[in-house]
């Protein structure tokens, strides 16, 4: 019911879904669009998603939501973005979508080796002197 308008938007959802490993992504869609796939004119529409490795963990049952998550794992590129991470999707009633990355960020590991640490001792200047005489 809904795919036409999803399908609409997918170029830019897909944007928004690369740009959320920065940070929170926010669009604004159109009433008229969801009014025009819904012979309901007063249309109050939101939802809340979360999908985890491309799966519905938590999902607010509605048919617009379900339409979103169809139109997402028909498409190749969606669908490989949103198995790599954790994703959550949400729809106000001011028919503004909001997608954020809830992969945690990956910890870099500090490598030491070669280093000094401070059990370990510099080479004297008297060693170094031997060494270049």
């Amino acid at each position: 019911m809904y795919q036409r308008t999803w399908n609409k938007y997918l170029p830019a959802i897909r944007i928004l879904i690369k740009r959320s490993a920065t940070g929170e992504q926010k669009m604004d869609l159109s009433r008229m669009d969801f009014e025009n796939g819904s012979r309901n004119r007063k249309l109050s529409c939101s939802f809340n998603i979360e999908l985890e490795r491309g799966r519905p963990m938590k999902m607010t049952q509605s048919v617009p939501a379900k339409s979103l998550i169809e139109v997402l794992l028909e498409d190749e590129v969606t669908k490989t973005l949103l198995r790599q991470n954790q994703y959550a999707f949400s729809l106000n009633s001011g028919f503004q979508l909001t997608i954020k990355n809830l992969t945690p960020p990956e910890v870099i590991s500090t490598d030491t080796e070669g280093a000094i640490t401070p059990t370990e001792e510099a080479p004297a200047e008297a060693d170094i002197e031997e060494v270049t005489a």
